[in-house]
């Protein structure tokens, strides 16, 4: 057992880990390491899943999402980042891009564009101003 896990399940207390806590880290911890371990492999592509996962759990705690055929989650995140943040029209064409580049990946559709630390950075500087707007 890491040393880890052995925080995780038995030092820290239970109540952290319920739905409605408020603390971003223990809400996507997972993601988070992820990323870590991304950026030491220099790994683009997993960490921008991740950043995008962080993003996207950030928004569902503040927002409900709802699940129309109409229009996907990830436009609806988009959508709801533009609103709050203010974003211009440029960042909001990289979000997108950003966005289809993450399907991309997660659904191993051939001939797509590699993402770049940038995008990543991008991506997570999104999620924390997202949760300093919402606080």
């Amino acid at each position: 057992m890491k040393k880890s896990d052995i925080l995780i399940n038995h030092i820290l207390q239970k109540r952290l880990f319920k739905k409605g806590s408020k603390d971003s880290w223990m809400r996507n911890s997972r993601a988070r390491k992820e990323i870590l371990f991304s950026l030491f492999n220099n790994n683009t592509s997993f960490a921008l899943l991740n950043a995008w996962s962080e993003l996207e759990n950030d928004v569902k705690f503040h927002k409900k999402l709802s699940k129309s055929k109409m229009t996907s989650i990830s436009k609806q995140i988009i959508k709801e980042c533009v609103r709050t943040l203010d974003l211009s029209s440029k960042d909001e064409k990289r979000l997108v891009s950003i966005s289809q580049m993450r399907n991309g990946i997660a659904h191993a559709i051939p001939n797509r564009s590699k993402p770049s630390w940038s995008d990543v950075s991008f991506t997570l500087r999104l999620a924390k101003k997202y949760r300093r707007m919402k606080k």
